[in-house]
């Protein structure tokens, strides 16, 4: 017969299985916070990676004489910026940086971050360094590496944590206010496009970018082998950039990340195959793969504010307008005379204000709601293409916008004029104790002589924050990283002169063609032909037009060039002394100069042989 269960026996089971369930509690909340760290370290490591795809993307696109002036630059962002956002940035940036408990600065007096904000710091970190990378664009090829190295940590330590800590931060008054930018199109993205811009005005634009009446040229390309693969890098890594940015790994959490992945992709492949087909109407069927690649990230960009909020269609519009808005801004940059070698602005500024007002207009209710900071929305806060908005959401994404454009510009452009101010400042007095030749040319830049067409002020940043004049021409490769990362052997140079001969020859058939089919249509006479036909075997006999640059060389001396109408990104009638964009003051005294001493021996080590390779022509001459 069953002994009865006693009162005090079933306390002890029920005992037992609470103690058993509270242990399965914790291990399954365990094994949740270990899925989470390892969300978001796949996620930061992933974006991380982005730092070799904007590396390769620009070197590939900039000359080929400043090649490992930008993988230097590159691998700087990346160490510079983790030390910065160490020391300072994290702390300030709060739960701005990707959700961390408090303001944990690594410079306390433990002098390490707290092990449970680790995971927070290593996130965001890949973040900021996207950011400071964007600006690296924008001031290619003329910017000193010290300059750009102060530039980049005042942007980490500083100003990049204010503001994300604006908008990521639902205790600030951008969150708090109903702020949503879901990946940082706004906060990190038109972040770095002001500073490239500002950076690029500051600096003017390259040697010969503009011709005299305003006309822009076009430079070749270093490798677009290497430009597509950077665009496809970071392709893939923009996936975990917008995937990621859930901050967390729950289910719900999970499926927006999903949906966020498949507009990204949307918006990415419509923007793409918008520029393709803008080149066949408007570009006379040319696809140019520098602005295929531009087209692509930019509708990355314009997507990553509103990603995981919107729906499928929209991202598909974004991607179109998106291509529209990185044409238009590219175009309209070069109308005001800004030199942006990458188009960073264009790509990343423009479309990162384009995404940001689009979540205004095209935020869906019920997706909007998984906002983390929902709790803090007025009423009717979403898009205004869903019935019901009541318009708040689109307000405050222009007040957003308009707070980090002026605060961003205003922040570095008190530093820069502190740092070149200190720099000028320097320079003089070293002139001065030297009491050498180069004393009155330092002397004259302090002061603000006219260098690369400003004067004054501007005219002090310029020449402080520019590399010199002969710096840039030879390209920074052969000046400070020992010679060009793409050297040519004796053979390549004539394959190369080769083609591009073949190439000019064939431009001038094409010219002469059309000349004459626009004679025929106009007189309707067959002598106008014929004079034309006459005329095209007379240039394919000459070759007039087209003349190959000479350069007068031996070892261990500084090039000169003699006139030349063939390719060239230089004029060869200009010397090594004269300035960046035109400039005509204080050219006497630059050859004297020991910078150009040090262009002159880097000059010298790149001669070898009989082979001339001229480091700013795309043609080159065999002796």
């Amino acid at each position: 017969m069953a002994q009865p269960v006693t009162n005090q026996a079933m306390g002890y089971a029920l005992g037992n299985m609470t103690e058993h369930a509270k242990a399965i509690t914790e291990r399954i909340t365990e094994h949740e916070d270990a899925v989470l760290l390892f969300f978001m370290l796949l996620g930061a490591q992933i974006v991380l990676f982005m730092q070799a795809g904007f590396a390769m993307l620009e070197v590939g696109l900039v000359g080929h004489k400043n090649a490992k002036s930008i993988l230097f630059k590159n691998l700087l962002d990346m160490c510079v910026g983790a030390i910065c956002w160490w020391c300072v940035g994290f702390g300030l940036a709060g739960a701005g940086a990707s959700g961390q408990a408090g303001h944990d600065f690594g410079i306390n007096s433990n002098g390490s971050l707290s092990y449970t904000n680790s995971i927070f710091y290593i996130h965001s970190l890949s973040f900021a360094a996207t950011t400071c990378t964007i600006m690296s664009g924008g001031v290619a090829e003329r910017m000193r590496l010290e300059m750009y190295i102060a530039c980049a940590v005042i942007l980490v330590s500083l100003v990049y944590p204010i503001v994300i800590g604006w908008g990521w931060d639902s205790g600030q008054w951008l969150c708090g206010g109903g702020f949503v930018d879901f990946a940082g199109s706004c906060l990190v993205h038109l972040t770095g496009g002001i500073c490239a811009l500002l950076g690029a005005a500051l600096l003017g634009p390259r040697r010969h970018r503009f011709l005299p009446d305003g006309t822009a040229n076009k430079f070749k390309e270093n490798s677009v082998l290497l430009a597509v693969l950077g665009c496809l890098i970071l392709t893939f890594c923009w996936i975990s950039f917008n995937a990621s940015s859930t901050l967390a790994a729950d289910y719900d959490n999970m499926a927006l990340s999903v949906h966020a992945v498949v507009n990204t992709v949307l918006a990415m492949a419509s923007a793409t195959l918008s520029t393709v087909v803008f080149d066949q109407v408007f570009n006379d069927g040319v696809n140019d793969i520098f602005e295929t690649c531009n087209g692509l990230l930019g509708g990355l960009v314009a997507v990553t504010a509103g990603c995981a909020f919107m729906s499928n269609w929209a991202a598909l519009v974004v991607g179109v307008i998106s291509s529209i808005v990185t044409k238009k801004s590219a175009e309209f940059m070069l109308y005001m005379k800004i030199d942006d070698p990458l188009d960073a602005f264009s790509v990343h500024g423009a479309n990162g204000i384009l995404a940001t007002l689009y979540v205004g207009l095209a935020a869906r209710p019920d997706l909007i709601e998984q906002h983390y900071a929902f709790d803090y929305h007025p009423k009717g806060h979403w898009g205004l293409f869903y019935g019901g908005s009541s318009g708040s959401l689109i307000l405050i994404q222009l007040q957003g916008v308009l707070a980090v454009s002026v605060f961003v510009a205003v922040a570095m452009s008190t530093w820069i004029l502190l740092v070149t101010s200190l720099s000028a400042a320097l320079r003089s007095s070293r002139a001065k104790k030297k009491e050498d030749d180069d004393a009155p040319s330092a002397r004259a830049v302090a002061a603000g002589t006219e260098v690369a067409g400003a004067t004054g002020l501007l005219g002090m940043v310029r020449s402080n924050l520019r590399m010199s004049s002969e710096a840039e021409l030879v390209g920074a490769d052969y000046v400070h990283h020992g010679g060009s990362a793409f050297e040519l052997t004796k053979a390549q140079i004539k394959m190369h002169n080769e083609m591009r001969n073949a190439q000019d020859r064939l431009a001038r058939r094409g010219k002469v063609k059309a000349e004459r089919k626009a004679s025929l249509k106009a007189n309707g006479s067959r002598v106008a032909a014929g004079e034309s036909k006459a005329e095209e075997a007379k240039g394919m006999q000459t070759g007039g037009a087209f003349t190959v640059p000479v350069r007068k060389t031996s070892p261990g001396t500084t090039p000169t060039d003699t006139p030349s109408t063939g390719r060239s990104r230089e004029n060869s009638s200009e010397s090594l002394s004269s300035t960046g964009t035109g400039s005509s003051t204080a050219t006497g005294t630059a050859a004297a100069t020991t910078t150009g001493t040090k262009v002159a021996a880097a000059i010298a080590r790149t001669h070898s042989g009989t082979v001339v390779v001229d480091p700013d022509q795309e043609v080159y001459d065999v002796e």
